[in-house]
């Protein structure tokens, strides 16, 4: 069996991802991705906020195995280009017709950009071991130098 079918889906979730982390500051989330794929309206998404709808599956016009796919290609985007994974709070509105927990929270998932952690100054392999006191017993302080560039 040929990979090409996926290898398509892939490409259409990366163009869809990319325009609406484009218009949400870089956040995706997995209704605005259905919408943008054309897999469920705008009518249909609002309905199954509203509750009329019991839950999203049952609105988005694909089946459960390509859907499986296109959130497989959404985790493996997320992690291709360093984004964090954030699970919503609580949700009145189920996403799933089977309520699987797991599946639940991947649906309540937001990716977004990585930011920027501080950089920690790197420690030498050689650190300089202090004795300190400390109720009764010696605990050793290490002290880590740092190595500073001089122009």
């Amino acid at each position: 069996m040929s990979k090409q079918p996926n290898k398509l889906l892939s490409d259409r979730v990366r163009k869809a991802a990319a325009s609406v982390m484009q218009k949400n500051g870089g956040r995706l989330s997995y209704p605005e991705l259905f919408i943008e794929m054309d897999i469920l309206t705008e009518k249909n998404y609002l309905d199954w906020r509203k509750g009329r709808v019991p839950f999203l599956e049952g609105v988005i016009t694909c089946n459960l195995s390509k859907l499986a796919r296109i959130m497989t290609a959404v985790r493996r985007l997320a992690q291709e280009q360093g984004q964090d994974r954030v699970v919503g709070g609580k949700q009145k509105c189920r996403y799933s017709k089977s309520g699987n927990p797991h599946l639940e929270e991947e649906y309540r998932s937001t990716y977004s950009k990585r930011k920027n952690k501080q950089q920690v100054p790197q420690a030498r392999p050689e650190a300089a071991l202090t004795p300190v006191e400390s109720h009764g017993g010696a605990i050793l302080k290490v002290d880590f130098i740092t190595e500073t560039k001089l122009n």
